[in-house]
């Protein structure tokens, strides 16, 4: 029996052998594994992104409904915190299964907030409500941009934080990889080219000093407390504060030479040069496992990615100059909006076909699929303020709110903001084992890191304090005493 057993073992092995190609189903396995590993859908990602642009209009309907007993700045806070921070935690880790259950109760909410704007409607109608030329809609964009990176990049920590929203290795889809694309757009739409022709290297470079400085005491952090970090993701000295920082003088260089309003064309013509490089073995010696002996090799990541992001932030400049132009219409933005959005969204997943998703390398597929989600967004957060001036109109508010002044204040100071919770990141990392944390105990070390986070920002935008003004205060020589 044994042996009748063993033969037709041997005869198996050898058809299998013989008949199927190994080493073709081996590249098949590990594509797959590469690309589809833990990985999210890019509708997984947009799904949780989306309650909070309903958040935001829940927020602020309420806050200018009761304006009157809300005039104090804490009592804002508490609003805004409660239920544009706090939700957006939970979003992004308990709920993202229910998602979906999410979305129908922002939903029922917002309608709910709508009737009682309409209960609470003043005698007169206030026609043509001026909302001045503050840009509402993209203060809210940068700021969520903010909140929600803020929010993951210490969530990542614990294990109630979805798997598949981690950052993938190579390719996929994936919320915290989302980031870094999304502050290259938030900061390319409002890019200071845009506002003025008035534009230097000397100003670039000293706009971009503390990016840099806080690149190096990031790296010399945590490189002198033995703080773990990934080089698989910016390289050994290179991170997300660098990648910033280069991206903005590479961008500012070329616009001293080249008009700014053919920035569409730079940004297709370079990232069509950077796939065409990745393709022809870039991105395989990114990928791959070669030593880490030089800086260029140790930081291939960083540097390589860098390319892509410049693509990016050409093409989010362009958004940025449509967004700007005085003589806009609400029709014409909001067809603009849908045709960028209509041809984005095809050419990401045709890409990601052809290429993959992939941040480490900032490909073509990442970076059309990031301008897609910040312009879908941007849209969202347009025609929310759209109907939020019709409500007001038609309900008599004379005092209308917008932006909710937590978004404000992050907004004012986003890259404190942002090294504030990078530090309290570290600390927290460094004080308890994550990963074996309670949910519970989780989520109450969430809200109070960001609570703290968002105090900081709020005493420090009531008091106009930003860094620029800290860094004028530093630098500021000192008058010599008369004594």
């Amino acid at each position: 029996m044994l042996d009748n057993l063993k033969d037709f073992a041997d005869k198996t092995g050898d058809f299998l052998q013989k008949n199927i190609k190994w080493d073709v189903l081996q590249g098949i396995l590990q594509k797959n594994s590469e690309t589809m590993s833990n990985s999210s859908s890019a509708y997984e990602v947009l799904s949780v992104i989306l309650p909070s642009v309903l958040l935001v209009f829940i927020c602020t309907t309420l806050t200018t409904v009761y304006s009157s007993k809300l005039e104090k700045i804490r009592w804002r806070y508490v609003c805004d915190f409660c239920i544009v921070a706090v939700p957006q935690i939970f979003n992004i880790t308990v709920l993202v299964s229910d998602i979906h259950i999410v979305h129908s109760l922002t939903s029922l909410i917002s309608l709910c907030v709508i009737i009682l704007a309409y209960a609470n409607r003043r005698g007169n109608k206030y026609k043509n409500v001026n909302f001045g030329d503050k840009k509402g809609f993209v203060t809210n964009v940068r700021s969520t941009t903010n909140i929600l990176t803020v929010i993951a990049i210490l969530a990542v920590d614990f294990k109630i934080f979805p798997k598949q929203f981690k950052k993938q290795l190579k390719y996929g889809y994936s919320l915290m990889d989302v980031g870094v694309g999304l502050f290259v757009y938030a900061n390319a739409i409002v890019a200071p080219e845009i506002r003025t022709r008035d534009n230097s290297l000397k100003k670039s470079f000293i706009d971009t000093v503390p990016l840099i400085i806080l690149g190096i005491g990031r790296y010399v952090a945590t490189t002198l407390t033995d703080y773990n970090v990934s080089i698989t993701e910016y390289g050994k000295h290179w991170n997300f504060f660098i990648t910033l920082a280069f991206t903005r003088i590479i961008a500012s260089i070329i616009l001293i030479y080249l008009p700014i309003k053919f920035s569409a064309i730079y940004g297709i013509l370079m990232l069509v040069f950077h796939e065409v490089i990745l393709q022809n073995g870039l991105a395989e010696y990114v990928m791959g496992s070669s030593h880490r002996n030089n800086f260029f090799s140790a930081n291939r990541e960083g540097i390589v990615s860098t390319l892509g992001f410049v693509g990016l932030y050409f093409l989010s400049i362009s958004v940025g100059i449509w967004m700007n132009l005085k003589e806009r219409g609400m029709n014409s933005l909001l067809v603009k909006f849908t045709i960028i959005c209509v041809i984005l969204l095809p050419t990401t997943f045709t890409l990601e076909h052809h290429f993959g998703v992939s941040r480490r390398l900032a490909n073509s597929a990442y970076c059309v699929w990031i301008l897609f989600l910040g312009v879908f967004v941007t849209a969202l957060f347009y025609v929310t303020e759209i109907f939020q001036r019709f409500l007001y109109e038609r309900c008599g508010f004379a005092n209308h709110i917008t932006v909710p002044f937590l978004l404000d204040a992050i907004n004012y100071n986003g890259l404190i903001y942002f090294l504030l919770a990078n530090i309290l990141t570290g600390f927290v990392n460094m004080s308890c084992d994550t990963m074996f944390v309670e949910p519970t105990t989780s989520l109450f070390i969430l809200i109070a890191y960001v609570c703290v986070t968002s105090i900081v920002v709020s005493f420090m935008y009531v008091h106009k304090i930003n860094l620029k003004v800290i860094v004028s205060y530093l630098t500021k020589p000192k008058r010599k005493s008369m004594i």
